[in-house]
């Protein structure tokens, strides 16, 4: 009978044709192939009769065969499910053999309808592949959710993510009333390598309504199961089969064997269900049953010993390696490439493979596979001796061209299995890396590749330094990445405009579980665009994840996320914050925390409610958090009496909780009827929790504004309860006297004494108060609240006093209090919110006394913003309101803020009258105009049109307020903001044009196309990607090591991806390194291509961050240019740019290093001097003239020798800056007092000189006369270091102390006495520090915030760590301190184990992850600043790659800079790495190749990428990967060759006698060529170098000579550093030279061979004669040695 052909159908196949090949070459990846593969396995075919429904378990790919006579283990099928009702995990184990996949096969098929399952034999590598996982999975679940469908097609699945899917299965399961179940069989038997993606494959279908059975033993199982699941588990051992069921099972076989045989059966097989079917087919059905009971077998045989004594007896080599290569053979392996491996024709390889056709098959696709998986393990567990040859026979046909590409997934786990590190690591270059990612599309692809190479490299991480770095970079991005963080506004655009499946189908990929469930709850925000049961299966999916999320772990995403839960699911939501509160007790601010608990929703009716309405009552609170949760309650009760109120609050399981329910429900219901029941219920609560929470002045307040409403008996009662807790709400005294307000306001009709005797205690209390800020700002809340309290003339009666005493009484306090105070805004802050509304005369009166301009327009925009706040509806002015508008400026968001509130409430407000409104608005539109932020600005302009089109459709206005915000929009540079805003108009714009909505959702799915960037996520990726790959570019400028090539290269790369201003802006940080490197006339080159010809073109905002950015570089390139264009802006900008270059001029770093100029010394040239008087001359910001001055005072004293000026240039820097002091100073619209003056002169004074005991009455004098007691106690401060004896230190020392603490501010006197604090540590006057610490703890017991007790702490934890800690101990013991000592102490032990890392730098591990962000973070700003040390390489990857691997790329960009700036900062010194630094260059670049790459999400836009930033093609240039030896020496030969001259040096410290080698091939090649070699003795003897040399060469005749210098002290070490060949043509005085790493290293590390200019050869060879000719004695005082060698 004729063969059938070995051939298949490549149709439609994923292959590629190999010429005159019989077989095609499948691509080894994707579940599409993994489908054909498994479908093609040696199975007994069962018959599947016509019309048969087919089931899950059908579609399960990996599904064992069928088994012969099958036992259907009933108890057991049924103890599952009984499990399972209960748990919703179950693990099945038992010993090998037992039939645990058994069970679990016979489960998934008796459960066919409902039942997804997957195994994985142990055999199989590519079943753990996550496209194959997921592939069989979505299949399975296609046709759970699909299958009943007339058009049902299983092809349409293969597209379909598994969270696409989740709301069709959601919906079967509600219908079908049954459970789904997930089996999984040998997931307890993972590789290491693969346990990561199958982790994350289980993460994306494990939720809590599913039902699941693993193989395995529970504690193997648990560390797969997605760590924030939420499971009940337990396990099941499955034991042999009983004696009836093993004859059962035989006798079903052969009725014919006798109870004798049967009981021997039972002792051979041991009733395992793998040997009874092994006994069954390979003796019973062969008729060889007598053979097996007569040879004596018992149950501890190896039943397929027989079968491998019939294969192997005769030892035939090429029988044993078949084998070997299909037991080891982890991938499908086609016969092309197993006839390869066997080094046979295919043809003779179809004639072994059907020689033994009893245990091998080929299917259809040309893949061998062994018949039994039994004898598959055993002969895995026979031929061992065998493996690594095979291993290594696959590797080598692997590596073979036409497999590399489709196999390159099976390669690293080979590798490293034979521990070919080198090979591993060269294999995973980065370009393979990137071939990987692109061809098998999947980022888990691009993970598991990276966690192979970062092993691999972690075991000799010195020789792969450079390679870790990459794989850890990649890492770290990848997780970034991984994110898949969504737009918001894309997501509510896309509901908004109709296209809720888009939107649903966004959510579901995103990635992290808290991500996703704030896409779905703002999807369950819109019910109306779902169908009823499509919004029950969303809710399914946001319960399953509520119920596994670790909330306790992100405790701010946590209740932002229970805040949008609140409607949907209020008691999810209190469970939440229950948790959160819990665990956080020490970080999480209660008040903030307990208010989302009080939100509510509607049980009834299940409304989502309209949490995104704004109105101006809520818009009154003025916490912001409060605020925004207000939104979300409001209306939730609008329609329930207080009485049905009252009964759902009572079912609330603590007080507490009914407490903040409270807060939140009464200020929206306060006009119901018998309101004054819930106000007394309330207030009894507040006593009610007062045994253990404080009682809050602001709770208070709160519930009592509906006050008023009560009846006298309520009243009167409520008013015993207000009265037991008075002397316990006093602290924060805003808030008592806040409460205290509404409380007399709400009593004086019913209760009129006793609100008279309220007001006047709560009176004399304000005048009793110390802190005079805090009096004059109840003063004002009195003032501001005067009118309310009662008739006018019976209020001034009961006061003693009238209204026009208290205001006089705040002007004076308030200018009294100017006049001692720094922080003016601080002092008016509060009486401008008090009495913005009712005296507005009074706000020009307290402005206006301020000490800067800047101050008073930061002044009138809070006023407008307050005004907006505080006002009623009703009762807006606009008039008044743009008047204060008018007399701020649009610096930064001065005018900005007030005209959002604005905009918002023109939106959303109810009472305020439009038609009065309108005319004003039209007038005033050009403050709206004039708004230079056109992302906000969008904003503002779209909620004015919708107003407009809301009340005045038909107004010709409209049209121009539209035409304005696309505009606007327009004029967004950054393509990535001009999307998110172009969200947000679609949004809107679907209120009421959905054709404008739709088209602005079009442009926006056009732009996303060009940006690349997919997600949030994507952004940052990208954002730090690029500032890490420039900040690299700038350090190899700086350091010498940027050609010509490389600054093209990323010429090429980042020119196509920035927006015109953003290359302007990273050019000119690239400009400026060469300015710093002294090549000028780079740097010219630079800012004449990049520097934009005109800036109106751009939108202000822009134009401000582009001049910002910029103008470090524009001085140098054309100061005047810079001075005429910030002529062209405000007075403000100009001094942040003039700011921005004096920080460069001081720290030589450029925009991108993101550091800040200190008050301290810097090594400045005479150059630097004369830029930063010219800078003063153009300056008008007094606290410039202060920073400057104050620098440059301490760097000309303290500079170091080579910085130091000549007496005459520091006389002449003096006199300048004098000069320019005195006429400057003070400002125009600074501070008029002399205060600034008198520090400048006295900083400029001590630069020449310390004063003498005779200045200090004449500096006491000075300091006297400046007006104001604040400055005086910092000027005092200021001057007392410049003093030359201790006396006169602390004379002025405790001159500016004392003035400190008679400060009426708290705010003020504190932060006077943190400076006193520092001052006296700097200059060894500890003493003093102790008294003021607890002076100013004392100050802060009256209003100071958890912040202000931090930032003290923290400024004595510095100088003295345990005055810190006790100061926190001795706090008193109230409740609210007792909660601020128990974060403070919290606080000083994060900062002890951050203090102990930096000193001790092994205990990073100690740290919190959090605190190993602070942590690199402060390591870097230290080693930028020139304070921190200079680590070895080796020490500073083992601190940092860890953390880079383990963070995504936001919290590990710290360290990946601290690499970068210590790497050649170490550079620097030793010369040595430069090809580590190239390296880690190249991997940045590499880094942001692969973000754009991962965020695109087509094959074009992949290729854009590929195209944009080009790979480096396989050429001869000097980039030597690991594994490019011979390339290497190549290259070298090749770069002789093209010369040819007949000298060549070899300066090599490390030249070893094997490196000879290449000195033959070179005298092959020139045979008059003279070889020169200079290097260390290191542990070689001169008989080493002939005698490798003869072993190698015969018969050469050219001249060679090896010269050996060495410090005679240690003969390893010498003073050769760089590695120098240089070839010479001496006639023509010709010479060519490369720089490279030794011989004996290139290919075993990534290296750059690199050429060198004329200089660096000269020097070279000037260091040959130094030590071959002239032959120095002694180098840094170590003596020096000499030797020399000829070779015959």
């Amino acid at each position: 009978m004729k063969d059938e052909p070995n051939t298949f159908d490549i149709q439609n196949s994923n292959v590629q044709i190999v010429p005159n090949a019989k077989f095609a070459v499948q691509n080894f990846y994707g579940a599409g192939y993994a489908k054909k593969v498994l479908g093609n396995r040696v199975c007994p075919k069962e018959d599947i009769s016509e019309g048969t429904i087919l089931d899950m378990y059908y579609y399960s790919d990996t599904r064992p065969c069928s088994v012969s006579n099958e036992i259907i283990r009933k108890s057991e099928l049924s103890l599952c499910e009984k499990r399972l009702e209960n748990d919703n995990v179950l693990c099945l184990y038992g010993e090998e053999g037992v039939g645990v996949t058994t069970v679990l096969s016979q489960f998934a098929k008796m459960h066919g309808d409902c039942c997804v399952s997957y195994f994985y034999d142990g055999l199989e590598i590519i079943r753990l592949d996550s496209t194959v996982m997921e592939g069989s999975v979505v299949d399975q679940l296609y046709w759970y959710a699909y299958g009943a469908d007339e058009a049902f097609d299983i092809q349409d699945a293969q597209q379909v993510p598994i969270p696409a899917l989740w709301p069709a299965v959601n919906r079967k399961i509600k219908r079908t009333a049954k459970p789904l179940y997930f089996v999984f069989d040998g997931f307890d038997n993972i590789p290491a390598e693969k346990k990561e993606s199958v982790k994350r494959f289980l993460e994306k279908i494990f939720w809590n309504n599913g039902r699941y059975i693993f193989s395995g033993k529970k504690e193997k199982i648990k560390e797969l199961i997605p760590s924030n699941a939420k499971i009940t588990i337990s396990e099941y051992e499955i034991i042999n089969f009983g004696d009836a069921d093993v004859k059962d099972y035989f006798r079903k076989a052969d009725a014919n064997i006798s109870d004798t045989d049967l009981e021997a059966l039972c002792e051979i097989t041991r009733r395992q269900g793998h040997r009874m079917e092994v006994v069954l087919h390979r003796y019973i059905e062969k008729g060889k049953l007598r053979e097996l009971l007569d040879s004596n077998a018992s149950g501890t045989s190896d039943l397929y010993d027989e079968d491998f004594m019939h294969l192997f007896g005769d030892n035939d080599s090429l029988t044993i390696d078949f084998f070997a290569m299909l037991a080891y053979t982890e991938f499908p392996l086609q016969v092309p490439m197993a006839a390869a491996i066997l080094d046979l024709t295919d043809a003779d390889y179809l004639k072994l493979a059907k020689k033994h056709s009893e245990f091998v098959y080929v299917d259809a696709n040309g893949i061998t596979t062994l018949k039994q998986e039994g004898f598959h393990k055993y002969l895995r567990n026979k031929l061992r001796s065998c493996k690594q040859d095979v291993e290594l026979r696959m590797l080598k046909v692997l590596q073979m061209p036409k497999y590399m590409e489709t196999h390159s997934s099976f390669i690293p786990p080979l590798m490293k299995t034979l521990h070919m590190t080198d090979k591993l690591v060269a294999f995973l270059s980065k370009e393979n890396v990137q071939k990987i990612l692109v061809d098998q599309k999947s980022q888990a692809a691009l993970n598991e590749q990276c966690e192979f190479g970062y092993e691999a490299c972690r075991e000799n991480p010195e020789k792969y330094t450079a390679t870790l770095f990459r794989f850890a970079l990649t890492k770290s991005m990848s997780r970034e990445i991984e994110k898949n963080e969504l737009w918001d506004n894309e997501l509510e655009a896309l509901l908004a405009t109709g296209h809720s499946e888009q939107a649903l189908a966004l959510s579901q990929n995103v990635y992290l579980s808290e991500e996703r469930l704030k896409a779905f709850l703002l999807i369950a925000r819109r019910k109306e665009l779902l169908s009823p049961s499509d919004y029950d299966v969303l809710k399914d999916n946001i319960h399953q994840l509520v119920s596994t999320i670790q909330f306790e772990k992100i405790p701010d995403k946590a209740i932002e996320l229970a805040k949008l839960l609140l409607p949907i699911d209020y008691e999810s939501a209190i469970a939440i914050v229950d948790k959160v509160a819990k665990a956080n007790k020490q970080t999480v601010n209660a008040d903030r925390v307990y208010t989302v608990m009080s939100l509510m929703s509607n049980k009834t009716d299940g409304e989502t409610g309209n949490v995104t309405n704004f109105d101006m009552v809520s818009a009154k609170i003025e916490d912001d958090e409060l605020r925004t949760f207000t939104h979300a309650a409001k209306n939730l009760f609008a329609d329930v009496s207080v009485e049905h109120f009252l009964e759902e609050l009572a079912k609330l399981p603590s007080n507490s909780r009914k407490l903040h329910l409270l807060q939140i429900w009464l200020p929206e219901h306060e006009n119901k009827e018998h309101i004054g029941k819930a106000i007394l219920e309330a207030i009894q609560l507040i006593v009610a929790v007062s045994d253990t929470d404080k009682p809050k002045a602001k709770i208070l307040n709160s519930v009592c504004h509906g006050m008023a409403k009560m009846t006298s008996e309520e009243m009167t009662k409520a008013m015993t309860y207000v009265e037991s807790i008075t002397d316990t709400i006093k602290y924060p005294t805003f808030d008592y006297v806040d409460a205290e307000l509404t409380i007399i306001e709400a009593t004086k009709d019913k209760l009129p004494e006793k609100s008279k005797s309220l007001l006047e205690d709560l009176y004399l209390y304000i005048l009793d108060l110390e802190d005079e800020s805090v009096r004059v700002s109840c003063l004002s809340k009195l003032l501001g609240r005067f009118d309310y309290l009662g008739k006018k003339s019976e209020t001034e009666k009961t006061l003693g006093c009238s209204t026009g005493n208290i205001r006089r009484e705040i002007i004076e306090g308030i200018h009294h209090l100017l006049q001692e105070t720094a922080y003016h805004l601080k002092v008016v802050e509060e009486p401008i919110k008090a009495l913005v509304c009712d005296y507005p005369t009074m706000i020009d009166e307290l402005i206006e006394q301020m000490n800067t301009s800047a101050r008073k327009m930061r002044a009138y925009s809070l006023a407008a913003s307050q005004y907006l706040l505080k006002q009623e509806e009703e009762k807006v002015k606009l008039d008044y309101f743009f008047g204060l508008i008018d007399k701020t400026d649009g610096t930064y968001d001065n005018r900005e803020n007030p005209l959002e509130l604005l905009s918002r409430m023109l939106y959303y407000a109810e009472k305020i009258d439009h038609e009065a409104f309108l005319p004003v608005i039209k007038t005033n539109f050009h403050y709206f105009e004039e708004l230079e932020r056109p992302s906000r600005k969008v904003v503002i302009f779209m909620r004015v049109y919708l107003w407009m089109v809301k009340h005045f459709p038909e107004d010709n206005f409209v049209n121009n307020i539209k035409n304005k915000v696309l505009e606007v929009w327009d004029s967004i540079e950054m393509l990535k903001a001009r999307i998110e805003c172009g969200f947000f108009l679609a949004k809107n714009f679907a209120k009421v044009s959905s054709n404008n909505a739709e088209e602005i959702l079009k442009k926006c799915n056009q732009m996303k196309a060009e940006c690349f960037l997919a997600s949030s996520s994507c952004v940052t990726a990208y954002d730090i990607a690029m500032e890490l790959y420039s900040r690299s570019m700038g350090l190899l400028i700086r350091y010498g090591m940027c050609d010509d090539s490389i600054l093209s290269q990323f010429a090429d790369d980042i020119d196509v991806l920035l927006s015109p201003g953003e290359r302007a802006t990273v050019w000119s940080n690239i400009a400026l390194e060469y300015y710093l490197a002294n090549n000028i006339q780079q740097f010219n080159i630079l800012c004449s291509k990049y520097f934009p010809a005109k800036y109106d073109v751009y939108s202000m905002i822009d134009q401000k961050y582009l001049v910002l950015g910029i103008a470090p570089a524009m001085f140098y390139y054309g100061r005047d240019t810079l001075y005429a264009t910030l002529g062209h802006y405000d007075e403000q900008f100009m001094n942040d740019c003039l700011k921005h270059v004096v920080e460069f001029i001081f720290c030589k770093e450029g925009f991108l290093s993101g550091i800040s100029a200190e008050y301290k010394a810097y090594p400045l040239e005479y150059k630097d001097y004369q830029d930063l008087i010219a800078i003063l001359e153009h300056s008008t910001d007094d606290e410039i003239f202060y920073q400057v001055v104050n620098v440059v005072g301490k760097s000309l004293r303290e500079g170091k020798p080579k910085h130091k000026l000549s007496t005459e240039q520091k006389s002449t820097v003096v006199k300048e800056m004098e000069r320019i002091v005195k006429d400057k100073l003070p400002t125009q619209n600074g501070i008029q007092h002399e205060g600034y003056k008198i520090a400048c002169l006295a900083a400029l004074r001590h630069s020449i000189s310390e004063f003498s005991s005779k200045d200090n009455p004449v500096w006491m004098d000075e300091i006297s006369k400046v007006s104001n007691k604040a400055d005086q106690a910092f000027l005092y401060l200021q001057v007392a270091p410049y003093f030359q004896r201790k006396s006169d230190k602390e004379s002025f020392f405790q001159k500016g102390i004392s003035m400190a603490e008679s400060i009426s501010s708290t705010f003020d006197k504190v932060n006077r006495l943190d400076m006193s604090i520092n001052e006296c540590v700097e200059n060894n006057l500890g003493d003093l520090v102790k008294p003021m610490a607890e002076t100013a703890m004392r100050s802060l017991r009256t209003n100071g915030t958890l912040d202000d007790y931090k930032r003290l702490v923290d400024m004595v934890y510095q100088h003295k760590p345990e005055l810190a800690e006790e100061m926190v101990n001795n706090l008193d013991n109230d409740p609210a301190r007792v909660q601020y000592k128990k974060r403070l102490l919290n606080h000083i032990s994060s900062a002890k184990r951050l203090k102990l890392a930096h000193e001790k730098l092994d205990t990073i591990d100690n740290l919190k992850r959090n605190e190993q962000v602070k942590f690199f973070s402060k390591q870097l700003d230290n080693l930028v600043g020139g304070t921190g040390q200079v680590l070895d390489v080796d020490r500073i990857f083992n601190l940092s790659i860890k953390h880079i691997f383990d963070n995504n790329i936001d919290k590990a960009k710290y360290a990946i800079n601290y690499i970068m700036e210590d790497v050649f900062r170490k550079y620097k010194q030793s010369k040595e790495n430069k090809d580590l630094l190239l390296n880690i260059h190249s991997a940045l670049r590499h880094n942001l190749k692969l973000v754009l790459s991962l965020a695109a999400d087509t094959k074009e836009r992949i290729d854009r990428v590929e195209s944009l930033i080009k790979t480096r093609p396989a050429t001869d240039d000097g980039y030597i990967q690991i594994g490019e030896e011979e390339k290497a020496k190549a290259y070298i030969l090749n770069w002789y060759q093209s010369y040819g001259y007949n000298t060549l040096t070899i300066i090599d410290p490390y030249f070893k006698p094997q490196d000879l080698t290449i000195v033959k091939q070179l005298c092959d090649l020139n045979n008059d060529l003279e070889i020169r070699i200079l290097t260390h003795r290191q542990k070689y003897q001169n008989i080493d170098y002939p005698t490798y040399w003869h072993s190698v060469s015969s018969g050469v005749t050219n001249t060679i000579s090896i010269n050996f210098v060495w410090y005679e002290d240690n003969s390893k070490d010498g003073p050769l550093h760089d590695r120098y060949w240089v070839c010479s043509d001496e006639e023509n005085d010709e010479q060519q030279g490369i720089t490279l790493c030794s011989i004996d290293s290139l290919g075993k590390k990534e290296s750059s061979i690199v050429e060198i200019d004329k200089g660096k050869v000269l020097s070279a060879l000037n260091s040959y004669t130094r030590y071959v000719y002239t032959r120095v004695k002694r180098i840094a005082g170590r003596e020096v040695k000499y030797d020399v060698l000829e070779l015959d």
